[in-house]
């Protein structure tokens, strides 16, 4: 019969606690890290115009490239010629991303 002392046992439970410790470290300093991509910012830019203009579609999630998905109300009919789309057109025609990008700061 092997017996262990309290020691060896604090040891080993301080060496875990420590090793969660770290992962959840790194999985916060990572999440914080993470920021949008200029291309991001500026359809969220062109998208929150659109938004205001449509009261059944809004912009859901865009992706780092710029590419972006749009979710619509429960009553929203779907539909390959949706408003949205001809908005967000507009507002990369009004103004293409590099006049946009000339008036960030960063």
């Amino acid at each position: 019969m092997a017996t262990r002392s309290w020691a060896t046992e604090a040891k080993g439970l301080l060496s875990l606690l420590n090793s969660v410790f770290l992962v959840v470290l790194a999985i916060f300093t990572g999440c914080a890290s993470m920021q949008d991509t200029p291309q991001q910012e500026y359809v969220w830019a062109m998208g929150r115009i659109c938004d205001a203009k449509s009261n059944t579609w809004y912009m859901d999630k865009v992706e780092p490239d710029g590419s972006y998905t749009i979710r619509g109300a429960t009553n929203s009919v779907p539909g390959p010629n949706l408003p949205y789309f001809d908005c967000m057109k507009e507002q990369f025609r009004v103004q293409p991303y590099s006049e946009w990008a000339k008036t960030q700061k960063k």
